[in-house]
């Protein structure tokens, strides 16, 4: 996530908190890793961070460590506007080293509608009962 949030033009513009977010995001990765930091994998990233995003360096610099806390955010998705989402961090108890964050609709706000209107919009996805994802049914 972290790479996609500092490399990726399009996830960028669907943010109109970008800078907070991937000033947090790198803050909470610092937190998250810890003592893992010299740890190859995790030099591997930031090292292609680093040479990636100046964007990343700047937050990296900052030296923040801060928890990874559920948030209201909001997304600009340029086909349906606006979507307002509950993001949430989970970690497993018996695997502390995991981190799994989910992101579900503000329910009181019209993205359950946004979001349906999306997945109506998309091409047809294969199910088990229709595997080519053409809609026919034989």
């Amino acid at each position: 996530m972290l790479w996609l949030l500092f490399t990726d033009p399009y996830l960028r513009e669907l943010m109109p908190d970008w800078e907070f977010t991937s000033l947090h995001n790198v803050a909470s990765f610092r937190a998250q890793a810890g003592p893992r930091l010299g740890d190859s994998p995790f030099c591997h990233l930031v090292e292609r961070l680093l040479q990636s995003s100046d964007a990343f360096a700047a937050a990296w610099e900052n030296r923040d460590i801060q928890a990874l806390t559920s948030r209201e955010r909001v997304f600009c998705h340029p086909d349906v506007g606006d979507l307002r989402m509950e993001q949430h961090s989970l970690t497993p108890a018996d695997h502390p080293e995991l981190h799994l964050v989910i992101f579900t609709p503000v329910l009181s706000t019209d993205t359950p509608t946004r979001l349906r209107q999306l997945l109506d919009s998309q091409t047809p996805r294969a199910t088990i009962d229709d595997p080519s994802g053409s809609g026919d049914r034989e």
